[in-house]
């Protein structure tokens, strides 16, 4: 379960206990925080900013050495919270998470284990968010991709030259970072109970 903010412990909890309203909360802000703040809001923009620039034929702004020095790097620590936000949301979505409570929790290990596993995997297969989980794993997966194609453009010495060839990879860089946004965004609040 993903962990409550006001707890000050960011591990996430055992699979099989209950969520609760401020885990819920906690998840919500975490998402709005990474998804709309960060993502859309100032990466994407970001992105836009340097694409537009590099079409321009202004690659050499000091506006361009500062994004690629500061912003672009925050990819790899940005994406390994996206993948503990979608974590968060397994924990909090998966019926699994209920074998911990009454009557079921009255069952012996083993039972619960079978039937853990058993619903686990019926959530998986019918449960539009699981399918939706699915595609925002996805689309974070293709990001990383994307990342991996341009991050040597973070690393001096900036050239207007490696800019302008490395553009298809930025676009597709691009696209799939709002891929991963729109994703991010159909993923549907968690429910307790």
């Amino acid at each position: 379960m993903w962990a409550s903010r006001s707890s000050g412990d960011s591990r996430l909890r055992s699979p099989t206990s209950l969520a609760t309203a401020a885990d819920l909360a906690s998840w919500s802000a975490d998402r709005a925080g990474l998804n709309h703040d960060w993502l859309q809001n100032r990466y994407l923009n970001g992105l836009d900013g340097l694409i537009s620039r590099v079409d321009r034929g202004d690659g050499d702004s000091p506006r361009i050495a500062e994004f690629l020095s500061r912003e672009l790097p925050q990819w790899v620590t940005r994406a390994d919270s996206t993948r503990t936000l979608l974590d968060g949301f397994k924990g909090l979505s998966s019926p699994r998470r209920l074998i911990g409570s009454p009557p079921l929790a009255r069952l012996d290990a083993a039972s619960q284990e079978w039937l853990a596993n058993i619903a686990e995997a019926h959530w998986q297969s019918s449960h539009p968010a699981s399918r939706t989980l699915d595609a925002a794993r996805d689309a974070l997966a293709r990001a990383d991709g994307g990342y991996r194609a341009v991050a040597h453009l973070a690393r001096p010495p900036f050239s207007a030259v490696a800019l302008t060839s490395a553009l298809a990879s930025l676009r597709s860089f691009r696209e799939s970072c709002d891929q991963l946004a729109q994703a991010l965004s159909a993923l549907p609040p968690p429910r307790l109970g």
